[in-house]
């Protein structure tokens, strides 16, 4: 299953990179999925990339997004997710982002992600899953568009991040 998402952003292609890229470990800063963030403490495997990964709380559950590839001077990065909490039936989780530039102001992100799944389950649950993901991941580019022009996290993070504020004073 493969899901595109593209957007144009209005803001400097080298300011969203860096949000995608070099600060990789700190996406919990504007997404509302994520809760909390940090970067990976195994051996950074490839040159000029921030770290091996990173590890994610998300309200999905834990996630661990190993870089597979990291390319600042093209402005393009992607890597793989794994979880205890993925359903036995998905045997692979990766995600590509490219920044391209549109000019001074603005630029261009894609999203390409994937999802390796066995059947019969691929073809059973694959179009709920792909409805269901590209919902996800739509919001997620939308709340990086809305972080790199505002420089204020979208009002879903600012609402996630209020109720995990009340779980925790509870």
């Amino acid at each position: 299953m493969k899901i595109d998402v593209s957007t144009t952003v209005n803001a400097p292609a080298e300011k969203v990179w860096t949000l995608l890229g070099p600060r990789f470990g700190h996406i919990s800063e504007w997404c509302a999925t994520v809760n909390s963030s940090r970067l990976s403490e195994r051996p950074v495997a490839l040159q000029n990339a921030p770290a091996a990964g990173r590890h994610c709380e998300t309200t999905f559950g834990p996630f661990d997004e190993m870089f597979r590839d990291y390319d600042p001077e093209a402005r393009t990065m992607a890597y793989e997710a794994t979880s205890p909490k993925l359903p036995f039936f998905i045997k692979r989780l990766t995600n590509r982002f490219t920044v391209e530039s549109l000019g001074n102001d603005r630029c261009r992100v894609t999203m390409n992600s994937g999802a390796d799944m066995t059947q019969p389950f691929r073809t059973l649950m694959g179009p709920m899953m792909k409805m269901s993901m590209g919902k996800s991941l739509r919001g997620l580019v939308e709340e990086l568009k809305y972080y790199a022009e505002n420089d204020v996290p979208h009002p879903r993070k600012v609402k996630a991040q209020a109720k995990t504020t009340r779980k925790a004073a509870a």
